[in-house]
């Protein structure tokens, strides 16, 4: 009987410093899982806030991008009337028609009557 008190004495002991073995795994693991939950944590809202200010940045260039068509339009369209005006300058008669209208040239003889400009406002 003696025997089977000491084994079972053993055995109680052994199962005492079981528990507390698992007992303290159990707590490593919830630890790990809890640091792993904040590292992932963290590591979405770095990727979330880099891609937001992606995002921005995108919206930023692409805003820019259609200011800048916008503003090639313009100079093409301009270039275009610029181009079209030194075509009409090398033009004999619309160079004499500006230069009378602009500068109010007259021709030898020819006289010229200022009249007030009409408005149509003016009559109500």
């Amino acid at each position: 009987m003696k025997l089977n008190s000491e084994f079972k004495q053993d055995i109680r002991a052994s199962e005492s410093l079981n528990d507390q073995r698992d007992s303290y795994y159990a707590d490593v693991h919830r630890r790990r899982r809890k640091m792993m939950r904040w590292a992932t944590t963290a590591i979405l809202v770095v990727c979330s806030l880099t891609i937001g200010y992606r995002m921005v940045q995108y919206q930023i260039v692409k805003q820019q991008i259609a200011e800048v068509n916008q503003s090639v339009v313009k100079v093409k369209q301009d270039n275009s009337n610029l181009k079209q005006q030194v075509t009409a300058l090398h033009d004999p008669t619309y160079l004499q028609q500006l230069i009378r209208e602009k500068y109010m040239y007259t021709k030898q003889g020819e006289q010229v009557y200022n009249l007030p400009a009409t408005d149509p406002d003016a009559n109500r």
